[in-house]
């Protein structure tokens, strides 16, 4: 086509619709004229320009550009075909092609599914992340070793061990880092076994599967404890 041509709004019959009559099982065709631009509108398809047979054209009412069907099949390799009868456009995929709507579905699914998978692994790591022995060590001194300042005692607590087994030494001190006499002469049995039975629920906090054993030393010798399966501490002295 001429460029002067293609510079001239034509008249162009561009759409046909087909309407359902309820009452008679009838069929009407409706005509419209619309104004036109062509332009050299180009397609470029993965980046090369595709030589098509009719020349995209603009439909001014719309603002829309507007591309052959037939040539929309040639440049995705589609197989394209017409019912007169039932006014019907047909598109297929050509044998060994598949769907693309439901490839598109399928990807728009993998991708959902890798993304969940990555946030629940991430959740995973994060939650089997195991605090460093001598860090844990640090938090339960930060958190115990002034429990019972108002009766004059401080405890010092030291970890050593592992994941599997972690064995807890408790040093009982008055306020000059000496050695009380006797740790039941500032708290009872039963407020130093919730004390214990505190520390151990902040071990298998961070080690669950480990098993905690240990002593708290006063100058008189070790009352050494460890715990049942259930956390209960048994004291030994």
């Amino acid at each position: 086509m001429k460029n002067n041509k293609k510079k001239v709004l034509l008249v162009l019959a561009v759409a046909i619709f087909v309407l359902a009559m309820s009452t008679t099982g009838l069929a009407a065709s409706l005509k419209r004229n619309f104004a036109v631009t062509y332009r050299n509108i180009r397609v470029v398809y993965n980046g090369s320009q595709a030589n098509l047979a009719n020349e995209p054209f603009i439909v001014d009412e719309q603002g829309r550009t507007y591309l052959a069907l037939n040539d929309m099949a040639l440049l995705f390799d589609k197989n394209i075909s017409w019912n007169d009868a039932t006014s019907t456009i047909s598109i297929e995929d050509k044998p060994g092609q598949g769907n693309a709507v439901e490839m598109y579905n399928m990807q728009l699914e993998i991708t959902r599914l890798q993304n969940e998978n990555k946030k629940l692994k991430e959740q995973a790591e994060e939650k089997d992340k195991v605090v460093d022995l001598d860090d844990l060590e640090d938090d339960l001194n930060d958190a115990y070793e002034k429990e019972f300042k108002s009766d004059g005692l401080y405890l010092e607590i030291t970890l050593k061990g592992d994941e599997d087994d972690v064995s807890v030494a408790i040093e009982a001190l008055d306020k000059d880092d000496d050695r009380v006499d006797n740790v039941f002469s500032y708290v009872s049995e039963s407020e130093l076994e919730d004390l214990l039975e505190d520390i151990y629920d902040d071990i298998t906090k961070e080690y669950k599967d480990a098993e905690v054993d240990g002593y708290v030393r006063d100058s008189s010798g070790k009352i050494e404890f460890d715990f049942d399966k259930k956390g209960n501490v048994d004291l030994d002295y």
